[in-house]
């Protein structure tokens, strides 16, 4: 670069600013000169090979870059997820470790899928993805909402390019798990109360005004409760039947 005129070769100088490097990566945006003047940056002995095959869409580091309509489209790339076999990452809970370090966490990588998403759909795939990696390894639904509400409130200016609320965010980004674990605490707490029909009708209204599936409601209910009580408020679920629900869980056991 020292040895570029600024005279005469500054749209070499402009296009070599748009080149960087990250130890073995090179990454070029709209650099023609580079394929030429390879040579004065690096011996003939090394070696440079072209990892993508298009010049509208590579993969740099964790990040898959495509070019669409002139802009510049960022989501997250994975390289372990070409792998064969499951990768063991993140904190197990049931492992001798610190509940609020193991959901910050989840909070570390939400901003980080946040800054490389530049679509929500994107966003949303990915956080489906570590949410049901994260409920399988015993972390909590209901805590995992609790979280997620704090970073969308905390982080405004990363979550405002996808102009979604936070209802739609937790509809639409969380994996929902076999069951509820809160809604059996609360089903039990009012178990055996002399109003538990009411209580009951009150308790599974306000988590499906929180945006809880039906389906599993339904089918966390009947883990607490008899199937008789559940199909009496079987217009409380408006899905599939008491029986249905057994039966899934019969299969799936």
């Amino acid at each position: 670069m020292l040895n570029l005129s600024r005279d005469t070769q500054a749209d070499v100088i402009e296009a070599f600013n748009n080149t960087s490097r990250y130890l073995d990566d090179i990454f070029n945006i709209d650099n023609p000169f580079f394929a030429t003047m390879v040579h004065n940056i690096y011996p003939s002995e090394l070696k440079l090979i072209k990892a993508n095959n298009s010049d509208l869409v590579v993969s740099f580091l964790d990040l898959h870059l495509s070019v669409v309509n002139g802009k510049i489209i960022s989501k997250i790339y994975d390289k372990r997820e070409d792998f064969n076999f499951e990768i063991v990452n993140f904190p197990h809970l049931d492992g001798d470790i610190p509940r609020a370090t193991s959901y910050g966490v989840y909070v570390s990588q939400l901003i980080r899928f946040a800054r490389c998403c530049t679509k929500v759909e994107d966003f949303n795939m990915r956080n489906i993805s570590i949410t049901s990696k994260l409920l399988r390894q015993g972390y909590r639904y209901h805590k995992l909402r609790k979280t997620f509400a704090k970073f969308y409130y905390r982080n405004p200016l990363l979550l405002d390019k996808y102009n979604s609320n936070l209802k739609t965010l937790l509809r639409q980004g969380l994996s929902q798990p076999d069951f509820y674990g809160d809604v059996i605490y609360k089903l039990r707490k009012i178990l055996g109360h002399n109003h538990f029909n009411t209580l009951f009708v009150k308790t599974i209204r306000k988590f499906i005004r929180r945006g809880y599936d039906r389906v599993i409601l339904q089918r966390t209910a009947c883990l607490v409760v008899d199937l008789s009580t559940v199909g009496h408020h079987a217009f409380l679920f408006n899905c599939a039947t008491t029986g249905q629900v057994v039966d899934s869980m019969t299969m799936s056991t």
